[in-house]
């Protein structure tokens, strides 16, 4: 998906955000081990913008393949 628009670091993992019109969505990237800088995806959450917001899973998975079909094109 490109450079994330936010990123964090908590601990060890490292945080990368994706703001989208319909919803946000975060991967978490954990070091493979403890000496290596490589980091491994692990895990994902999408969510509402808005807190206690409702999420349409389509609408943003939608959002997310169109930025994916536009990040390619160039």
């Amino acid at each position: 998906l490109g450079p994330a628009h936010f990123t964090r670091l908590e601990g060890t993992i490292e945080i990368w955000q994706y703001h989208f019109t319909n919803c946000i969505v975060d991967f978490f990237f954990y070091p493979k081990n403890e000496k290596a800088s490589l980091l491994i995806l692990k895990n994902w959450d999408v969510r509402s913008r808005m807190v206690d917001g409702s999420l349409t899973h389509s609408l943003c998975q939608t959002e997310i393949n169109i930025y994916h079909r536009q990040l390619l094109s160039k």
